[in-house]
This record gives structure tokens, sequence and C-alpha cells, in this order.
């Protein structure tokens, strides 16, 4: 159970490694008050306290991962076996004449189960995150294929009225109104240009004054 704590990457976000942290210090608690409560309570039976154990357990690994499964582990272990030493509990010798074996079976099977289940979870957790990550490529992909067929049209417009700017005044004639549409156009593309900025940095639309 430890060397899995250490060997399994630390969640990258702080609201991971919280979430986590919290998970395994309930799942800690929870652990350490079943096996208190088997040492102090004579009638608390071994298969009630693996079912429980069970269920807190796999919760852990389903709440926070193997690391809080780990934590879960090695307070059941911890535990148990002090409380079974001290001849307390369901697996004391007095009670059951195999408890130490008996312990040792239950606590290894409830790491099993538990480790699969967070390695289950964990795997789950992995393909959510890389289709998310594929959504998100896509939707990438939209809007810059949507951008750049309006810049496209921006530039056309700018080209089209500044070669017939070019024409005009080959001919003579006034050119104002031409170069009024290829300043709209360029107007629309840098106002396209901020939306895409405000996109990106997801802020507030602000603007600076220089004198």
């Amino acid at each position: 159970a430890l060397l899995t704590w250490f060997a399994v990457d630390t969640p990258r976000t702080n609201d991971s490694i919280a979430s986590t942290s919290q998970t395994a210090l309930i799942v800690t608690g929870l652990t350490a008050a079943l096996l208190i409560a088997a040492a102090l309570v004579p009638a608390f039976h071994a298969e009630v306290l693996r079912i429980l154990l069970s269920i807190v357990l796999v919760w852990s690994a389903i709440q926070g991962g193997i690391k809080a499964a780990s934590a879960g582990v090695v307070t059941a272990a911890t535990a148990g076996i002090c409380i079974t030493f001290s001849g307390l509990g369901p697996y004391s010798i007095p009670l059951r004449q195999n408890g130490i074996w008996d312990l040792q079976l239950d606590l290894a099977g409830l790491a099993v189960l538990t480790f699969f289940v967070a390695a289950v979870v964990h795997e789950r957790q992995k393909l959510s995150s890389r289709l998310e990550r594929a959504r998100r490529f896509e939707a990438m992909g939209m809007l810059s294929g949507g951008i750049a067929h309006d810049f496209n049209n921006v530039l056309g417009a700018v080209a089209g009225y500044a070669e017939l700017a070019v024409e005009r005044e080959k001919n003579g004639q006034s050119i104002s109104s031409a170069l009024n549409e290829v300043n709209a156009a360029v107007v629309r593309g840098k106002d396209l240009t901020e939306q895409i900025i405000l996109a990106g940095h997801r802020g507030a639309k602000t603007r600076d004054v220089w004198n």
C-alpha cells in the first residue's frame, strides 16, 4: 500500500490533491473507528467487520483513487494487527484459533478488492480525460476553420476594393467610396481579432488609450 501511494503520479491540480487528501483522512478515520468498535464490542462478528471495511475501502477507491485506498488499507492492516495481538476484536486468539491467519486472509482480500476497484476507476478517469481532450481539439479545429473563413472574406473585400480604387485612380475617378469600404473591412478584421484574443484570454474586454 505504501509503495502504491508513492508510485502513483500526484494529481496535477490543487483541487484534486485536496480532494484525495480529504478522502484519505475520512477513510482513515472510518477504518480506525470500525476496528476500535470491533475491539471494544464483544458481539462484533468478523463477517460484519469484513463487510463494513469492504464498503469503506471500496468507497475510498472510488472517491479518492489509489492513494486514498492505500491509506485505508494501511490503517486497516495496522489497527487490525494491533488489536488482534492485544487479544481484542473478532480475530483474537481466545475467540478464534486461527485468528491471525484469518486476519491475514481478510486483509489480503480487502487489499486486492480495493486496489482492483481503484485501478478500474483510475483507468476510466484517464479515458474520460482523453475523450474530453479530443472534444476540445475537435472544437478548436471547427473554430479555427470558421475564423479562417471569416478572415478570408475580410481579405477578399480589402483586396477587391483596393484593386477597384487603383482602377478608378487610373481613370481619374473618385476613390473615396472604395477606400471607405477597405476601411470598413479592416475594422471588421480588427473586431474579429479582438474576439479571438478575448476568447483565448477569457477575460473582460478592455482597451488601452495611447496619447
